[in-house]
């Protein structure tokens, strides 16, 4: 804004009026200092003062602050200039709002997908093996169920022969709490202890067993076999199963 150029413009168009600087002042309620710093461009009328100022001057606020009489096309022009650059702007402002809603979206999701998944699906896998005995098998963590399942328990000893007429087989840890157990009286079809365990699946999960043990709990793991023979010896194998990691979701990408 060109304050000279408007001084000058207030100056002819004081004087068009045929008005002194002292009636002007006295007209929209100032001293005339004031007009006379108006006209050197010293300083600026504020709004209100504006608003009268064009009306005793006879001539709108757009001329006044332009300094020049304005043709009727360039202000078609500056109005048209003045409409797109609104909308310009509030276009630019509805796009940055947009694209902040998608940023802070997607942030909050991943963030929730983050908390609820990474790290929370993991497989491993269950081994013991010595000269009697073949255990293999793996268990399932994630967020819905815990299944452990152990498809494979083998008898490779040479005592192959020996008739079971009671067994039962349980997963514990070292302070004996059971997390499965199941038992058989089978002493109306005695059966061999390799058949009894090429038999014997254990699957169980977090919904059909009332103690599921934890992560932390996977080095503290034992299988319990305990049998009664057809001579009514009992016998009890404790193995320490061998549990390793085959697989956890803690990478963005595989």
């Amino acid at each position: 804004m060109d304050l000279g150029k408007i001084g000058k413009f207030i100056a002819e168009l004081r004087k068009e009026q045929n008005m002194t600087q002292e009636e002007l002042a006295e007209k929209i309620g100032v001293n005339a200092k004031t007009i006379s710093k108006w006209e050197t461009g010293l300083n600026l009328p504020d709004s209100i003062l504006l608003f009268n100022l064009s009306k005793e001057l006879k001539v709108n606020v757009q001329d006044l602050l332009s300094g020049e009489r304005i043709k009727k096309e360039k202000i078609n022009k500056s109005f048209i200039d003045i409409i797109n650059s609104y909308v310009f702007k509030t276009k630019r402002k509805f796009l940055i709002l947009i694209g902040l809603i998608i940023i802070i979206l997607t942030t909050i999701f991943c963030i929730i997908f983050t908390l609820f998944n990474y790290n929370k699906n993991n497989i491993y896998d269950i081994s013991f093996s010595n000269n009697l005995y073949q255990i293999s098998g793996y268990i399932i963590f994630n967020p819905q169920k815990t299944f452990v399942i152990i498809p494979d328990i083998i008898y490779i000893g040479d005592d192959g022969e020996t008739l079971i007429k009671e067994y039962s087989i349980s997963i514990e840890n070292s302070k004996n709490t059971i997390y499965y157990m199941t038992e058989n009286d089978i002493s109306d079809n005695i059966k061999l202890i390799s058949d009894i365990l090429n038999e014997t699946k254990i699957n169980f999960n977090n919904e059909n067993n009332s103690q599921i043990f934890g992560k932390k709990e996977l080095d503290d793991l034992y299988l319990i076999f305990t049998y009664t023979d057809n001579k009514n010896n009992q016998k009890t194998e404790k193995f320490k199963l061998n549990i390793y990691e085959e697989f956890t979701n803690n990478k963005l990408v595989y």
